[in-house]
């Protein structure tokens, strides 16, 4: 029986990734992803306080506070706007944070992604869709300045 590299290759690949996941704490074998995703994490830690401002799926625009903090190697999310409450957990890969909310309206839950491009200046661009998959919300995130005098 013989095999080509082409078949072989992504096969050999997988089950490398395979034994890595299964044994990453054995003899120093490490995965590379994990390494990515610490590495993502430090060039860009976006822990702080923002302004949020955003258009909603309805079309309606919206303001309020976001707060972001450090959790492993990932982010908890707290966002205040108009009285409601939502939180959520991301993680940062390749210059972008991705991260999965949730919230309680009357009740009920309800949950969404958003996925945020990071500018140089620290705002996060970002677009964002809930658990209607009716429309595409958008959504900037401006890191809060603080007074030099309280720190």
């Amino acid at each position: 029986m013989t095999f080509s590299a082409r078949a072989v290759g992504p096969t050999l690949v997988l089950m490398l990734l395979s034994f890595a996941l299964i044994h990453r704490d054995l003899g120093g074998v490490a995965l590379a992803a994990d390494v990515a995703v610490a590495e993502d994490a430090a060039a860009a830690d976006v822990s702080g306080k923002y302004d949020c401002r955003g258009v909603g799926v309805n079309g309606n625009a919206y303001k309020g506070e976001v707060k972001i903090s450090k959790k492993g190697h990932g982010f908890h999310f707290d966002w205040q706007i108009g009285g409601e409450q939502y939180n959520g957990i991301g993680f940062v890969h390749e210059g972008r944070i991705s991260v999965s909310w949730v919230m309680v309206i009357n009740g009920m839950l309800a949950h969404g992604v958003v996925d945020y491009k990071i500018q140089e200046n620290g705002t996060l661009e970002g677009k964002w869709i809930d658990h209607n998959a009716a429309a595409v919300g958008t959504e900037i995130l401006k890191p809060q300045v603080r007074d030099q005098a309280t720190i």
